[in-house]
C-alpha cells in the first residue's frame, strides 16, 4: 500500500543518513528539542504463540513543518537495510534491542505478510503470486504436526 507522501520524502532523503544519528539537513533552533534519530522498542505477537521484541526506528525528514511525516517503523528498517548493503557497513546505532532475540528483518516481513489482513488483501487485489509456504518458513511458523509433537514432548505424561 503506497503512501505517496512517504515515497516523496524518501526519494529526497540521502540514503547514507539512514546509517547515522546526525541529521543530513541543517537543524533549526525549534527542531533541536526533537532528535533526528530515535527509536521505540515494542513487543508484539509472533508466530507459534511467541512474543517478539522489535525496534521501531524513526528519522526526521527536516520537512515535518510542511506536513512530511518522519520515516519510521518497517519503512525505516527497510531503508536501514538498503543503506547497510549500499554502503557496506552497519549503522552507528543498534538495529535490534540488545539481548532480545529479535527476529530478522526477513522474518518480520514474512510475519507481517502472514498476520496482517491488509497485506494479504493487497496481494489478492494486485493478483500477486505469493509463496505462502515460504513465508511461513521464513517467519518460523511451525506446521501443525510440529506443534503437536512439541506438545507431546512438553506433556507431563511423556516424562513418566
Amino acid at each position: 500500500m503506497l503512501n505517496d507522501a512517504e515515497v516523496a520524502s524518501l526519494f529526497s532523503h540521502p540514503l547514507a543518513s539512514f546509517l547515522s544519528t546526525k541529521p543530513p539537513f541543517p537543524a533549526e533552533s525549534e527542531s533541536l528539542e526533537v532528535p533526528y534519530y530515535s527509536y521505540n522498542d515494542w513487543t508484539s505477537p509472533g508466530p507459534n504463540d511467541t512474543t517478539w521484541t522489535t525496534r521501531a526506528h524513526r528519522f526526521l525528514t527536516g520537512r515535518e513543518a510542511g506536513g512530511i511525516k518522519p520515516v519510521f517503523g518497517l519503512t525505516a528498517s527497510i531503508m536501514i537495510r538498503v543503506s547497510t548493503i549500499a554502503y557496506g557497513h552497519p549503522p552507528e546505532f543498534e538495529i535490534n534491542p540488545l539481548g532480545s532475540g529479535s527476529p530478522s528483518l526477513k522474518a518480520r516481513l514474512a510475519w507481517a505478510m502472514l498476520s496482517k489482513t491488509e497485506f494479504r488483501e493487497a496481494c489478492h487485489k494486485e493478483r500477486l503470486q505469493v509463496d505462502w509456504g515460504r513465508l511461513r518458513r521464513l517467519a518460523g511458523v511451525k506446521e501443525e504436526s510440529e506443534i503437536q509433537n512439541q506438545r507431546r514432548r512438553d506433556s507431563p505424561h511423556s516424562k513418566l
